[in-house]
């Protein structure tokens, strides 16, 4: 295939740059190569890779991400923006919002935000439970001659036809959800060209980018149970902070602030 669809969608946008390939070990490690591998105009400085199928591609926390090649958007942005250090852990989010939206705009399915790096059907289990349709990873990197760059992936489940034996209870794919083949293409140059704009976003202030995360969680008002390093707190997610941390009232005099961790929402007794 030539993507061309996807290349032109993307020509004029500060992505342009797109690599599409069979099969690699992992998108983001490819940026990541791409963006430290030379310094001056060889190297990009802002690019996308996509891939069909991924030998090692991985998830939060070191978990691996596996999927049957050609089945999911298996995709990295690369970045070099200048991200204030208070607003780096939004890149979560925006790749999150823009993922939601473009799997919104191509397929009909709406999907929200688990913190913090999930998209999931909501309700879409039949014991009435949500599914994971999506993860993000970011991950950030020093760039030879100075600044940082950012690795931003999202593997989506696309067209699996029938989920895979032991993943029922956790998972969900767009063309089982919407009836239909996903168009990965579209869905790819949407997802793009919708991080594009919230990056601008982040990079200015943060605020709309935040309020969008907060309108699209399927997390914020649940009753949770968010296992840390540093232990469980339970209670109730209420917000995000202006860094996308999540915000717990655990009974205490202020809610419980959470940067890293594993959340599992109760169900109503």
């Amino acid at each position: 295939m030539s993507f061309s669809r996807a290349k032109a969608a993307l020509s004029d946008s500060r992505f342009s740059e797109l690599r599409w390939v069979a099969e690699t070990d992992s998108t983001n490690s490819d940026v990541q190569s791409a963006m430290t591998s030379s310094e001056g105009p060889a190297a990009p400085r802002e690019m996308v890779v996509v891939a069909d199928h991924q030998r090692e591609g991985r998830g939060r926390l070191g978990r691996t991400w596996e999927a049957p090649s050609g089945a999911s958007l298996l995709m990295t942005i690369g970045t070099a923006a200048d991200i204030p250090a208070a607003r780096r852990g939004l890149l979560l989010a925006a790749m999150s919002t823009a993922a939601a939206e473009a799997v919104s705009d191509t397929t009909g399915v709406r999907l929200a935000i688990k913190w913090p790096n999930d998209l999931v059907s909501p309700g879409s289990g039949s014991d009435g439970g949500d599914r994971k349709v999506a993860g993000v990873l970011a991950e950030s990197f020093a760039l030879p001659g100075g600044g940082t760059g950012y690795a931003v992936g999202v593997g989506i489940n696309c067209n699996w036809v029938s989920i895979p034996d032991g993943l029922g209870g956790v998972a969900a794919s767009l063309d089982t959800l919407s009836g239909a083949p996903v168009d990965r293409e579209a869905l790819a140059a949407g997802t793009v060209l919708g991080f594009e704009r919230r990056l601008g976003e982040l990079v200015a202030s943060g605020a709309e980018l935040l309020e969008e995360a907060r309108a699209r969680s399927a997390t914020i008002g649940s009753d949770v149970v968010v296992r840390t390093p540093e232990g469980e707190v339970r209670g109730r997610a209420v917000d995000l902070d202006g860094e996308g941390a999540l915000l717990v009232d655990a009974g205490g005099a202020s809610p419980e602030r959470i940067v890293v961790g594993d959340v599992l929402k109760l169900r109503p007794t």
